[in-house]
């Protein structure tokens, strides 16, 4: 029931947006050394010296070329998608992934992607129309829906004494649910009970046809099939004989956010069995379905209108 966040990670993407601009602004070691060129500097008139001179004109050079190959590294780097899982648990450490692409004619070197004030991650190299993807990780949070903004893309490429940075817009947001509580269904008083009464309704359905295997459940995989194929498929089936869930917050005891434990673990479990379940919290209804949609449909009930207080 806890699956990893791979296996939750949705099929569509999110595409960002950019005005194009490069900003490009000193680094505090970068300050640094420019402090130090202009007191080399003043040193060199106050003493006529021109070695002095030399050193200072040497470094200057350095600065400028500084400058220069650290703005025009991220020209043609851009976010080209962004992926996040279904959903999160409470205080679980999240990840989402971003592709990041070089749509220029040269190599960009050491490239650093941001979303939000997550954690940057690193690529060492892009070549030519190459295209890479990054792991970022997300501050942990408590139950609720997080939208994600904005993202930049930065260099400090060659010597750190400049900085470059292209942001970007996103319109993407994800889910955080509570963590589930492992409860027995309504009407099964134990574990044990629970899996014969699932495993009696999934024999009474009737198979419909096969459908291709997106991230979901491994429980209606056909094997055989694969073993023919050597491609995953699900089998669907006719649900309407067999056994449906009706999940009510009335059902549980024991404070609010145990409430809303137990029906997100309800509701996860029923949808990895492949069952038919509804929903009702504070007021919101969900008639009775299964799929990644309706699952979908179920958290965000639970997590916006459950009335969540610590």
């Amino acid at each position: 029931m806890l699956s990893s966040i791979k296996e939750r990670i949705v099929s569509k993407v999110d595409a960002a947006t950019s005005n194009g601009k490069v900003y490009i602004f000193l680094t505090k070691s970068g300050a640094y050394f420019c402090i130090l060129i202009l007191i080399l500097f003043i040193i060199s008139l106050s003493y006529a010296n021109s070695l002095a001179y030399l050193c200072s004109f040497l470094f200057f050079s350095v600065v400028f070329v500084s400058c220069h190959l650290t703005n025009f590294n991220l020209y043609g780097v851009e976010f080209y998608r962004l992926k996040l899982a279904d959903y999160y648990f409470e205080d679980e450490e999240a990840k989402a992934f971003a592709g990041i692409k070089n749509t220029g004619e040269k190599t960009r070197f050491d490239i650093e992607a941001k979303i939000m004030d997550s954690p940057s991650s690193f690529a060492s190299e892009l070549r030519p129309g190459e295209s890479y993807e990054l792991s970022l990780s997300l501050p942990k949070r408590k139950m609720g829906l997080y939208k994600i903004s904005r993202g930049n893309i930065n260099t400090s490429f060659p010597f750190g004494i400049f900085k470059s940075w292209k942001p970007f817009k996103w319109a993407a947001e994800y889910l955080v649910i509570p963590r589930p509580i492992e409860r027995p269904f309504p009407g099964t008083s134990t574990s044990s009970t629970e899996e014969g009464v699932v495993r009696n309704s999934l024999q009474k359905e009737e198979f419909l046809e096969h459908r291709k295997y997106s991230n979901e459940s491994l429980q209606r995989i056909d094997w055989k099939l694969f073993a023919k194929r050597d491609e995953l498929f699900l089998k669907e089936f006719d649900s309407s004989s067999g056994l449906c869930f009706n999940f009510n917050e009335s059902m549980v005891n024991g404070s609010r956010s145990e409430v809303l434990a137990t029906l997100t673990g309800w509701v996860l479990r029923a949808e990895e069995a492949g069952l038919r379940y509804s929903l009702k919290v504070n007021g919101v209804i969900i008639e009775s379905s299964s799929g990644r949609v309706h699952l979908a449909k179920c958290l965000r009930a639970i997590v916006l209108k459950g009335g969540y207080v610590e």
